[in-house]
């Protein structure tokens, strides 16, 4: 069974990481798109706002964890609720560069036994068996 990390969130509503525990090289304490000042958690309950979800074996490739507007456990609204309406989404140039949702899903299920994952903490990599 899976779980969901915690993802951190600029006061104006930017993404900053949606690996907050998994992946604490990518935290900041201010954004690097306003200046704005982070949280991980709702400042009513303090429970982690909702990031990124893994499960034990499964690497999923292009899928971006959205901003929540209300927090999960308590419903109350996040600083940037109803702010986010005109702000642009934040890409990186991997985003830009990966095949649309039905290509992926088409990947995903073609058959094939020529090909090898390899991975570490940085990066993975499909590369063909000759």
């Amino acid at each position: 069974m899976g779980y969901h990390d915690a993802q951190q969130v600029c006061m104006n509503g930017h993404q900053i990481t949606d690996n907050y525990h998994r992946s604490p090289e990518f935290r900041r304490s201010f954004c690097d798109q306003c200046g704005a000042q982070t949280i991980h958690q709702c400042p009513k309950c303090g429970a982690d706002i909702k990031g990124d979800y893994h499960a034990e074996g499964v690497v999923a490739i292009g899928f971006t964890t959205p901003v929540p507007e209300f927090c999960d456990k308590c419903g109350s609204k996040f600083p940037w609720a109803g702010k986010r309406k005109n702000a642009k989404s934040r890409k990186t140039l991997r985003d830009d560069r990966l095949p649309s949702a039905a290509a992926r899903v088409d990947l995903v299920h073609r058959p094939c036994d020529r090909l090898a994952w390899e991975h570490n903490s940085k990066s993975i990599r499909l590369s063909t068996i000759n």
